[in-house]
């Protein structure tokens, strides 16, 4: 009954999520570059839902999961600049920003997910991923499905997405989604990312409603 209540409550999940401090910080600066909170929030929150869900898929640190978090704030904060290449112009404001509580390291693999939420996956011959070390390129690398995944799942900007339930299988993952809300769009965009999932852990991506 103890554990019970203690996977309930979430006691050690606190490492894989953005403290008080952190979070204000992602929020404060995702607003100054005009991004919907409620949008960010949802994203983020669908961000850590999945991480956690994947602990065995990804293998990652559970404080892996406040890159994660952060990025799923600030990804979309390039659009301030400029609507064309938005995701590169993402990337070089996170870099330059001052990111309190996150280290140097820390910062540039928040920037680096920025960068790949859309259109090409890192390569090494790309300056913003080869300036990475080669375990900063790992976590970025897994962690860039799931963040896709969560944009995904609030496409319409709309917040119809009330929860997500993962399986895992050796061939495939199944995501569930629960909504009282017609989600057509949100898993039109999140089966789009199944290439970018199998590409990175080897197995089919599947979406479905949750029975």
């Amino acid at each position: 009954g103890i554990i019970a209540d203690l996977v309930k409550r979430k006691v050690g999940a606190e490492p894989a999520r953005l403290d008080g401090d952190q979070r204000r910080l992602a929020l404060s600066m995702a607003r100054r570059y005009g991004l919907s909170p409620a949008h960010v929030k949802q994203v983020a929150r669908l961000a850590r839902m999945l991480f956690e869900a994947m602990y065995a898929l990804h293998g990652l640190p559970a404080s892996e999961g406040r890159i994660l978090e952060a990025a799923a704030h600030l990804y979309n904060i390039g659009h301030y600049v400029n609507e064309s290449r938005h995701h590169h112009h993402s990337y070089y404001l996170v870099l330059n920003s001052d990111l309190s509580g996150f280290s140097s390291s820390e910062r540039e693999m928040i920037a680096c997910l920025c960068r790949y939420h859309r259109k090409s996956l890192p390569q090494t011959s790309h300056p913003e991923f080869a300036a990475l070390d080669e375990t900063a390129q790992n976590i970025v690398a897994k962690l860039i499905p799931l963040l896709r995944l969560a944009v995904a799942l609030d496409q319409s900007q709309e917040q119809r997405v009330d929860m997500v339930t993962v399986s895992l299988l050796p061939q495939s993952v199944t995501i569930r989604v629960q909504s009282t809300r017609d989600f057509d769009i949100e898993k039109y965009y999140a089966e789009q990312t199944a290439q970018v999932f199998r590409s990175t852990y080897g197995r089919d991506l599947l979406v479905s409603a949750a029975n």
